[in-house]
């Protein structure tokens, strides 16, 4: 009778049988909390403590956008790539509000599903992953994490009490949340060196082992440290030069995680994401004028992991409309602004014109942003960025750039510009529009080189100087 049932359950099993795939039992899974989630832990359950359960705890003064997320236990996949798409999870909550659950990890694409908590104790939540919500598709393939976001908002701009409501940033009440029983179709998925697991012989999640080696590599050091003087600066994400003029940030979306990067007692703060997961960016509860500022700059450190190359900088008004203008980085096509540097820290100085160029209206920006090279593509890399800054007339500068001096005769010049170093060996000197486009690219070995503008336009151009000392950004002007 035990074997006649035992291949029952495998026949049900190969067909999609719905199993508990985590019920925090055991080992506990690997968990997070972003965006100023107060607590996202394993504990007690709260009606059978010798049981236990994911517990959610929310900021009144966090943005709406907070949430906590787990990595399923024991290799685990929930396998989301047949027509049933349909997850259960058990939730306990004494206050009533909409919740969105997100899988992102593993071998699909990112998709989102919300259900609605009456509240009063324990439900069981049906979440329907084939329609995708938050601006994603069905899911199709197995993943290995989900993200719970407590106060999510409802569709037509409806919210019951615990919603995050339009540009409200700090709008959600204190809410205590446990999570229990995720229960799907489980498998085992394949491994890989992206799958949130440790295997393939790695020796830390995915990072080590002979396999996986670089599967997850980071900066060996932090971004260096800006040297640009308080009165020039506007920081949207900087923690190491005390600017007193900053982004006033009310809510981030997105997912990122804050990473310190300095190997001393000292902290420098990165932002890091994965990009074939999702993006991140923050706004702010009423529009900002940025329009003294000439430049948009930001420090970035990226590897890919799938498909092409590169991300995109997104810069977003609300002149009674949100609309959204994007710097690309990458390298293959004519709509890059930018050829991507692969795993080394790099500084990108925008001009503001080129933003502006496109319609963008400096006087109202409301959010800003970074996504994937391809939104829609399957592509995707680990994104490290910091110094965030908007400057004035001239581009960021920081320790290694202030070590090289540079002179440029003639400025303004009808022909050539002479570029020279004192106490360096030039390598390579770029020139770019201001619309953010390079137009010269010249290889060097020595401390001075003539720079031809016969092909020019009159106008204003940067010139971004790399020597062995480090890299220098100088105006140019051609009469």
């Amino acid at each position: 009778m035990k074997k006649i049932t035992f291949l029952i359950f495998l026949l049900i099993t190969s067909i999609g049988y719905s199993q508990v795939i985590e019920d925090f039992e055991g080992t506990a899974p690997t968990t997070t909390a972003f965006d100023g989630l107060a607590s996202s832990t394993v504990v007690a359950n709260p009606t059978v403590p010798s049981e236990k359960s994911l517990e959610l705890i929310t900021s009144t003064t966090s943005a709406g956008w907070q949430g906590g997320g787990l990595l399923f236990q024991g290799g685990n996949g929930l396998d989301l790539s047949t027509a049933n798409k349909e997850v259960t999870i058990a939730v306990y909550s004494l206050v009533a509000t909409d919740i969105l659950a997100k899988v992102t990890a593993g071998g699909g694409p990112a998709s989102a599903a919300d259900a609605t908590h009456t509240g009063g104790g324990w439900e069981t939540l049906t979440f329907d992953f084939a329609i995708g919500k938050d601006n994603t598709g069905a899911a199709n393939g197995v993943y290995t994490d989900m993200i719970f976001y407590p106060a999510w908002n409802n569709l037509g701009g409806t919210c019951i009490n615990g919603c995050y409501s339009g540009s409200t940033g700090s709008s959600t009440p204190a809410m205590t949340i446990y999570i229990d029983d995720i229960s799907g179709i489980v498998t085992t998925p394949p491994e890989t060196c992206s799958d949130g697991i440790q295997n393939q012989d790695e020796t830390g999640v995915d990072c080590g082992g002979a396999t996986c080696d670089a599967c997850d590599p980071e900066p060996s050091g932090a971004a260096p440290v800006p040297t640009t003087e308080n009165v020039r600066v506007y920081s949207i994400y900087n923690d190491t030069n005390g600017y007193t003029t900053n982004f006033p940030y009310a809510y981030g979306f997105g997912t990122s995680t804050e990473v310190d990067l300095d190997a001393t007692a000292a902290v420098n703060n990165a932002l890091k994401m994965d990009l074939e997961a999702d993006g991140y960016g923050s706004g702010e509860g009423a529009p900002d004028d940025i329009s003294s500022y000439d430049f948009l700059n930001f420090n970035y450190w990226f590897t890919n992991t799938k498909g092409t190359a590169g991300f995109v900088m997104i810069m977003i008004d609300n002149d009674g409309a949100i609309q959204e203008f994007k710097y690309q980085i990458g390298s293959v096509g004519a709509s890059d602004q930018a050829d991507i540097v692969s795993e080394t820290w790099t500084q990108v100085s925008i001009p503001m014109s080129y933003f502006t160029g496109l319609g963008f209206d400096a006087t109202k920006l409301f959010q800003w942003k970074v996504d994937k090279y391809n939104q829609s593509g399957d592509n995707g890399g680990i994104l490290y960025l910091d110094n965030i800054v908007f400057t004035k007339d001239f581009p960021l500068s920081n320790d290694s750039f202030s070590l090289v001096e540079t002179t440029v005769y003639p400025n303004p010049s009808s022909s050539d510009w002479n570029i020279k170093t004192s106490n360096a060996v030039i390598t390579s000197v770029e020139v770019f529009n201001l619309l953010g486009k390079k137009v010269i690219s010249r290889t060097n070995n020595s401390a001075d080189i003539a720079i031809s503008t016969e092909r020019l336009t009159s106008g204003i151009y940067l010139a971004r100087v790399t020597t062995d000392l480090g890299t220098k950004t100088i105006k140019l002007i051609k009469e």
